[in-house]
């Protein structure tokens, strides 16, 4: 069977490949590989068997495959084998179980490292940059080791190793969401989210700097926001959906971050993986009632059009 090389779910899996070799590289080869071979061999086995069961024939599914990719890139490193493998197991039976008019209504990712995180003592660095005062490691380094600001912000590293370069992550995250026709999404939610916490910043008087090394490069923000709010199945399609979901969604993550923070920082849960199931949720709905946008070039500038939907 001829493979399609310009499927973008091919260069989705490419780009994957490589924030691989850089956590590699970065953890080492046994902290890294295991996890990411048993979630995306489970998945893609899986996903596989019931298709069989389903159609007798052996397709290869590389929504599966990727799916597979970044549960094992999410997680921390070094997970016991049996925790990657449940994680990939629910995410592909929730695929194929949890559907509406022939498509995904969850990120199955999102769905089954959110629910895997209540059955093991995993960390998926709860609610993304420790708390509201500062993080950990970044957090130790600008007020102990009275670093500089842009100090700390180079030395910030999320807890997924997925994020392991923040670098990586931005460039390739933003050719695959270029390539699935998302960066309108993707662009408008880092964005809103970056100036929400800037004003966070500003209203309590902490550092603009170190408020984003915590919630931007050491938060997985980017491999969160490029990779998986992403996804063409449970997100919008049309160019106004993208701007409104950004948007909604930024706030909702904002929101729920600070919530969990205040209120519940004990409980087992990533406030970035609840806000993208509830984005999954909205992402019809939206498509069907915003305000149709396009973006056209006009000379030196753009134009951008917009009508009632229908």
């Amino acid at each position: 069977m001829l493979v399609d090389r310009t499927d973008p779910r091919l260069h989705v899996i490419f780009y994957l490949s490589i924030l691989v070799i850089v956590a590699t590289y970065a953890y080492g080869m046994e902290y890294v590989l295991p996890q990411v071979a048993i979630a995306t061999f489970t998945g893609s086995f899986l996903d596989m068997t019931l298709r069989f069961v389903k159609d007798g024939r052996w397709l290869f599914s590389k929504g599966a495959a990727i799916s597979g990719l970044i549960i094992g890139l999410i997680m921390t490193r070094g997970q016991v084998w049996y925790i990657p493998l449940v994680a990939a197991v629910l995410a592909i039976v929730s695929k194929h179980i949890i559907r509406w008019k022939g498509t995904n209504v969850l990120n199955p990712a999102a769905l089954s490292l959110a629910v895997t995180s209540f059955l093991f003592p995993i960390d998926l660095q709860l609610h993304h940059a420790g708390h509201l005062e500062g993080g950990a490691r970044l957090y130790f380094a600008y007020s102990y080791l009275r670093l500089g600001s842009w100090d700390a912000f180079v030395l910030s590293r999320h807890g997924w190793i997925g994020s392991a370069s923040a670098v990586g992550v931005l460039l390739l995250g933003f050719l695959a969401a270029y390539e699935v026709r998302r960066h309108i999404l993707a662009l408008t939610f880092l964005t809103a989210h970056i100036g929400l916490f800037i004003g966070f910043a500003i209203a309590t008087d902490q550092d603009i700097i170190v408020r984003l090394s915590l919630e931007i490069v050491a938060s997985g923000v980017l491999f969160f926001t490029f990779f998986m709010l992403t996804d063409p199945p449970t997100s919008t399609a049309t160019e106004g959906g993208q701007l409104v979901l950004g948007l909604a969604t930024a706030v909702t993550a904002f929101a729920l971050r600070l919530a969990l923070s205040l209120v519940a920082p004990s409980l087992p849960c990533n406030s970035l993986l609840f806000t993208l199931l509830v984005a999954n949720f909205s992402a019809p709905f939206v498509d069907r009632k915003a305000v149709r946008i396009s973006v056209q070039r006009r000379g030196c500038g753009f134009e951008i059009r917009g009508s009632s939907p229908s």
